[in-house]
């Protein structure tokens, strides 16, 4: 209830304050550290959640990606996309938006795209707009036609 609220310290002290923290609970703290714009802090909390008892879900890996990307924390968008393919639970139509998104000033971003559209997944604007930002900063125009 906190994490909808505005003060994103009430929503800490509740989430400090709980003695069982599941999967919902965690996500719920990571999104709101992102939407407020304390990445740094959301991406710190990932591997807490990692170290205990609790496991991730689509919405927690597309969260993290999403905040790497939006910070430029690449080195911890790596780990968060190792962790999906460490445990294949995670479907592509879910995480591979993000991850063009993670790595959109980056070469790795058009190979993504790529594999996407292989494996049938629809890309949308989103993608497409950051695939078109890449092809930009690389220079590579020929493959934003």
């Amino acid at each position: 209830m906190y994490t909808k609220c505005g003060d994103i310290s009430d929503s800490s002290k509740v989430f400090n304050g709980m003695r069982r923290r599941n999967t919902a609970t965690w996500t719920s703290i990571i999104v709101r550290y992102a939407r407020k714009g304390l990445g740094e802090e959301a991406i710190s909390l990932f591997p807490i959640m990692q170290r205990r008892p609790v496991s991730s879900n689509n919405l927690t890996i597309v969260s993290m990606l999403r905040v790497c990307g939006s910070i430029g924390a690449l080195f911890a968008g790596r780990k968060v996309r190792a962790q999906i393919f460490k445990n294949c639970s995670q479907s592509n139509e879910y995480v591979g938006n993000p991850l063009v998104w993670l790595y959109w000033h980056e070469s790795e971003a058009l190979g993504f795209l790529k594999e996407m559209m292989e494996e049938g997944v629809e890309p949308n604007s989103f993608t497409y707009s950051s695939a078109l930002k890449a092809c930009a900063n690389l220079e590579t125009v020929r493959q934003g036609n």
